[in-house]
């Protein structure tokens, strides 16, 4: 059996039926997302950079304990996506995954956003442990959630586009937080982080709110034994596009954790833009957020690879136009157009990613008649998560091996060379890798056409096999 709900979801012609969701339906799914990366937003983008330089942790302790972190929340991937689907295939909800995720979320923010005078790097251990760990029990079932709420090739691109797009709200909220007249300077402090804790918090717990009472469920999947925890890495090792897509996300991941690593330190102890970073960071959000519609679009005219490749060329590009280009006499809005064109691209990045996962999903229930989305959206976060981790530590690794000061707005020679190498250089090469290795794609537009026209015969079948039986019972 695929679907316990498949058949009811046929037309007369035996195809399955395009449920057309109604864009609020959409965002109260979405919702939780804005919450969700205002926390998230400081522990990519500054909070190395603000232990660094107002709690006197050390570059390559920072980089240690991120790794340690990530590393123990990739382990936790697989079980929340194991036992997700586990509960889903029972008849529970993904909603009140998301419901603990968020309030353990707040829980781990409280403390990481408000250390104390003297935390210890062991304060900092736990509660990035912990954070990481929240964000595990939201992120995952959410993500599969989205995948659940429709099969449609560009539906399913328009729910993930939304989400992206309260992403991107969350985001901006962390980033012009800042400039607010409340705060004596516009750098991102201590106190600026206890700001972005207690509106997160407001956020999260009214989004809930909304998504608790107003989200569709989406379609739940029966199969006809129980999935065992040997049969999550079995259909990851069978399941070819999945691999491809996998090792490709991890190149573009890992360039993309070097160049958040560093992307404070790059601004605030090398160009010294420090009191223009927010305005850089906020604006070059709001542009990402402006153009999110238009990687739809793409999509709609496209695919997403095609997206995807176009949007990791904007990457690279920025990349090196930035070591070109700009320098500490540099105007600063040179440094906002780079960052600005960054956003974009990671827009539409962050919006293929996980509809092309669905896809996967999708290929992997026609292969081996097991819906095991969740576990294919725990092995994408799984690798999104090590290879941020990757890429975030190595980079401060190679910037604490080159001299970089975090404290200080001048920096020798060759800390320099160390900053552009490990922010710039090395990204901008692992993009490229990545853009290659789109162009071998398994999975492109008309051949997920073909796993969901068979799908759709499949359970065709079924549905009359089922019927001739209760005629034959009759």
């Amino acid at each position: 059996m695929v679907s316990k709900n498949l058949a009811a979801e046929l037309d007369s012609g035996g195809v399955i039926v395009r449920k057309k969701l109604r864009q609020r339906e959409i965002y109260a799914y979405a919702l939780p997302a804005t919450a969700t990366y205002l926390l998230v937003g400081p522990t990519q983008a500054v909070l190395p950079g603000v232990y660094a330089k107002y709690f006197g942790l050390e570059l390559a302790v920072i980089a240690a304990i991120l790794l340690y972190a990530r590393m123990f929340d990739g382990i936790t991937d697989f079980l929340i996506g194991y036992f997700s689907d586990r509960h889903r295939l029972n008849g529970g909800q993904r909603k009140h995954w998301v419901l603990g995720g968020g309030l353990l979320l707040l829980l781990a923010s409280y403390f990481l956003f408000s250390p104390g005078a003297n935390p210890l790097p062991m304060y900092f251990l736990f509660w990035m442990f912990c954070f990481y760990l929240a964000l595990t029990l939201i992120d995952i079932p959410h993500l599969s959630w989205g995948g659940e709420l429709s099969s449609d090739y560009e539906v399913r691109t328009r729910v993930f586009n939304t989400r992206v797009i309260c992403m991107y709200m969350g985001y901006i909220l962390f980033a012009v937080l800042p400039l607010l007249p409340i705060y004596t300077v516009n750098e991102y402090t201590p106190e600026t982080l206890r700001g972005m804790f207690y509106l997160g918090s407001f956020i999260m717990v009214a989004s809930l709110v909304v998504t608790l009472y107003y989200a569709p469920n989406g379609r739940a999947v029966a199969t006809k034994k129980a999935i065992s925890y040997k049969d999550m890495f079995t259909m990851v090792a069978a399941n070819r596009p999945l691999r491809h897509f996998l090792l490709t996300a991890l190149l573009s991941g890992i360039g993309s954790g070097m160049w958040l690593g560093l992307a404070y330190t790059f601004a605030d102890a090398y160009l010294g833009i420090s009191d223009h970073y927010p305005q850089v960071i906020g604006i070059a959000l709001i542009v990402g957020f402006a153009i999110a519609p238009v990687w739809v679009k793409w999509v709609t005219r496209t695919s997403k690879v095609a997206c995807w490749f176009i949007s990791q060329s904007l990457y690279v590009i920025s990349l090196l136009g930035t070591y070109f280009f700009i320098a500490p006499d540099t105007p600063w809005w040179w440094m906002l157009i780079a960052t600005s064109v960054i956003q974009a691209g990671i827009v539409g990045i962050a919006t293929v990613l996980p509809a092309m996962v669905g896809d996967i999903a999708d290929f992997g229930l026609l292969k081996t008649r097991l819906d095991m989305s969740g576990s294919c959206f725990a092995a994408y976060h799984f690798v999104t998560k090590v290879s941020y981790a990757i890429g975030s530590s190595l980079s401060l690794f190679i910037a604490g091996y080159y001299g970089v000061d975090a404290t200080s707005t001048t920096q020798s020679l060759r800390a320099i060379q160390g900053l552009e190498f490990a922010y710039l250089l090395i990204p901008a090469g692992l993009g490229v890798l990545t853009m290659g290795l789109l162009l071998l794609s398994p999975i492109n537009r008309h051949r997920h056409a073909v796993i969901y026209a068979r799908l759709s015969s499949l359970a065709r079948r079924e549905s009359a096999g089922a019927e001739g039986d209760q005629r034959e019972t009759s």
